[in-house]
């Protein structure tokens, strides 16, 4: 009835996820090797500006703290894991700025090299006033500074003591994403591989530079393009458009081949308006 009193309510507390302590996740250490970037996205303020300008234009500058290995390591931080960042810096500002921002993550930054003579890696892209791409640099020579000795030597200091999971991106040598799966076969620690491009997809395929067959990741993570380059394919198809029904015969029958070829025990396929294949 609308003239009586309903009883009154307790007021309920505030729900909130529930995110652990690092220290109270068994395993829950995660060994993060590769790139740790700085971004530089310059776009003009000229929303009809379209391509190159071949003159300098009023904009904004956007500056932010990337690398896959690093954008990782921060999910890792703020879902209340422990990652433990293996990369190298440059011995300058942009590299003073990364690790600082990681150490304030929660991330550990112990194992990240200093390089005197190297520079901290950057990326910088120039949009036009629509925001595609016009051009771009990418610097990432100090990751050639991630050797095969810095994995031994972070491995017998003890980076993978707790650890459940190993994460390598595209950003290190064949030779070194080489002797992390050894190094995680050694452990009995799972180790994921993030393409991160398809140029750089190759460096983790089944075979080394040296011709030798490598034991199979435990997940690989790529996209449609990365999948086909790591699978051998010089030249990558595109998918056709996303439509409803099943999926199409080549991603099946690419998937059989990656788990046949022993490039991993599990696949994580992105494809875009497609979704998400595990």
């Amino acid at each position: 009835h609308f003239g009586s009193k309903r009883p009154a309510r307790t007021p309920c507390p505030e729900r909130r996820p529930a995110v652990m302590a690092a220290e109270q996740l068994p395993n829950s250490a995660v060994l993060v090797c590769g790139g740790a970037v700085v971004d530089c996205i310059v776009k003009p303020f000229d929303a009809s500006q379209r391509g190159a300008s071949r003159t300098s234009l009023p904009g904004a500058a956007r500056v932010s703290l990337g690398g896959v290995a690093r954008n990782i390591a921060e999910v890792i931080a703020r879902l209340g894991g422990a990652p433990r960042l293996l990369s190298a810096v440059g011995a300058d500002e942009a590299g003073e700025q990364l690790l600082s921002a990681a150490q304030k993550l929660g991330i550990d930054v112990a194992r990240v090299a200093r390089v005197p003579a190297g520079r901290t890696a950057t990326f910088t892209a120039l949009l036009d006033g629509s925001g595609d791409l016009v051009g771009a640099v990418a610097d990432m020579a100090v990751f050639d500074e991630v050797l095969p000795t810095s994995i031994d030597a972070a491995v017998s200091a003890g980076a993978l003591s707790g650890a459940g999971l190993i994460v390598c991106d595209g950003n290190l040598s064949e030779a070194t994403l080489a002797k992390v799966l050894e190094c995680s076969s050694a452990a009995n620690v799972p180790a994921w591989y993030e393409p991160v491009s398809v140029a750089k997809a190759t460096r983790g395929g089944t075979v080394a530079a040296g011709g030798a067959r490598r034991q199979p990741w435990h997940l690989v993570s790529p996209n449609w393009d990365e999948l086909q380059a790591l699978l051998g394919c010089d030249r990558p198809q595109p998918l056709e458009e996303a439509k409803e029904g099943p999926l199409p015969g080549e991603v099946l029958g690419s998937l059989e081949e990656a788990m046949s070829s022993n490039l991993a025990e599990n696949v994580l396929l992105t494809m875009g308006p497609r979704g998400v294949l595990l």
